[in-house]
């Protein structure tokens, strides 16, 4: 059920941090992503970019305007629980909370963003970046800054899509558990804290879910990734991404492009109409190494690479 939009002020008001959006733009300018001073993915500001001026932007296909994020009430956050203690990020819903702004930066097709975590348990840095024209990449670098060992530590990010022609009514699909990624979720309304098991559970199989108002949702365990407790001053670091359709190109097609870039874990959000002419698709995953450069691709053999990737 979607809920009444609230205003960005008044929940970065209860954040306690300061409003900070940007709008970054594709290389080639045929995609745009906004992202707010929570560290999450949408603004209703208004931004002078590089194609001009754009506002009310989640993950925007430029040449028609499909957006997945925007519609109704547009949530994409993330929320860490670290020794059992949670901070969320996500200014457009429920508000961010255990978080302050240190540091932003913005370029036209890139953004940094780093937070201090519950009051000096840990720094968060948030690296944005275009891995390919219609996939943003975030970096994601969690320090330990408490003066102890960090004994558990899971991290999750959602996201609501809807997803033209009928708004509201999608499919999603998500991924086997596997590796790091320890619960998934096919709806992008859950609790905002990385403690609590999702309610819409994805399916230690994944699975395909709808039609309904849907979405997509994943926790990382960063100890597994980390390969134990994370003591004081070290860090980890792992990669979150959100991608949407270039014009035409199937479901399918879009899981496959994300497997060739690095991807371990995918969910996607499926148009009720099929691929159509426009191919309105959306997809969320994670990547827990460097996700390799698409020119490095072709030397090693895209097939090679999805085949071991699917292993």
């Amino acid at each position: 059920m979607k809920k009444i939009l609230a205003s960005a002020s008044v929940l970065v008001a209860l954040a306690g941090i300061a409003a900070a959006d940007g709008i970054i733009v594709s290389p080639a300018g045929n995609f745009a992503v906004g992202i707010n001073a929570g560290g999450s993915i949408f603004t209703n500001n208004s931004f002078n970019t590089s194609i001009g001026t754009l506002g009310y932007v989640g993950f925007q296909r430029v040449g028609d305007s499909y957006d997945p994020i925007n519609p109704g009430t547009p949530t994409e956050g993330w929320a860490m629980a670290l020794n059992g203690i949670n901070a969320r990020g996500d200014d457009y819903f429920i508000g961010s909370s255990g978080i302050s702004l240190i540091s932003e930066s913005y370029l036209p097709s890139s953004a940094v963003i780093v937070h201090d975590i519950n009051g000096g348990q840990a720094r968060k840095t948030q690296r944005y970046s275009f891995l390919q024209n219609n996939v943003i990449g975030i970096e994601v670098t969690v320090t330990n800054t408490s003066g102890g060992a960090i004994n558990s530590a899971l991290y999750n990010r959602e996201v609501d899509w809807d997803i033209l022609p009928s708004f509201f009514s999608e499919f999603a699909r998500t991924d086997a558990l596997v590796g790091d990624v320890v619960d998934s979720s096919y709806f992008g309304f859950e609790d905002r804290d990385a403690n609590t098991p999702f309610a819409f559970f994805g399916g230690v199989g994944g699975g395909l879910y709808g039609l309904g108002d849907l979405g997509a949702g994943m926790t990382i365990d960063l100890i597994a990734l980390n390969g134990g407790a994370i003591a004081d001053g070290d860090s980890v670091t792992f990669y979150v991404f959100h991608a949407i359709s270039q014009l035409a190109q199937s479901e399918n097609a879009l899981r496959n492009q994300l497997y060739a870039q690095g991807a371990e874990w995918l969910a996607t959000g499926i148009s009720s109409s099929g691929p159509g002419p426009g191919a309105y698709h959306a997809a969320m995953g994670y990547a827990r190494t460097l996700i390799p450069a698409p020119g490095a691709l072709a030397l090693l053999g895209v097939a090679g690479l999805v085949a071991r990737r699917r292993r």
